[in-house]
C-alpha cells in the first residue's frame, strides 16, 4: 500500500471478495474524509472502489438473457437483504452526517437513489454534494 509520509493505515480482513474490499475502501475514505476533493489534506485521489473492471454491454446482455425467467427463492432473497450493507452519508455543504442514504433522503426530501448516485459519481443531489 502506498502511504502519505505522515499517515499510514492498514486493515486486515480475511475471506473478502473484491467487491467487499471495494465497499470497505469507500466506507473508510468517506468516514475519514480523506478524499482529496473534500479538503486540502485529502489523501485519496478517488472515492475508492475502482479495483474491479466494468462489464461490457455485450456481457451484460448475455447475463441478462441467461437470468430471464429464473425465480429467486425466499431464502436467497433473505440472504441478499442481509448482505445489503448501507453506508453513512455526509453532506459536504452542511457537514451533517446520516446513517445511510435512506435517512438522508427522508431528512432532506431527496430520493435516496439520487443520493447514492451523487456519492458514487461525485454529482449533486438536490443541489448538495
Amino acid at each position: 500500500m502506498k502511504t502519505h509520509p505522515d499517515y499510514t493505515a492498514s486493515i486486515e480482513c480475511d475471506n473478502l471478495n473484491d467487491l467487499e474490499v471495494d465497499d470497505f475502501e469507500k466506507y473508510y475514505i468517506l468516514i475519514n474524509n480523506s478524499f482529496a476533493d473534500n479538503n486540502t489534506k485529502g489523501l485519496n485521489l478517488t472515492v475508492g472502489g475502482q479495483g474491479y473492471h466494468t462489464i461490457s454491454a455485450e456481457t451484460r446482455a448475455k447475463i441478462s438473457k441467461s437470468s430471464m425467467g429464473k425465480v429467486i427463492s425466499a431464502e436467497a432473497r433473505a440472504k441478499l437483504r442481509a448482505a445489503n450493507i448501507q453506508y453513512p452519508v455526509r453532506c459536504v455543504e452542511t457537514g451533517k452526517s446520516y446513517n445511510n442514504s435512506h435517512d438522508a433522503g427522508r431528512a432532506t426530501n431527496i430520493e435516496h437513489a439520487n443520493i447514492n448516485r451523487a456519492c458514487k459519481k461525485h454529482w449533486t443531489a438536490g443541489g448538495y454534494h
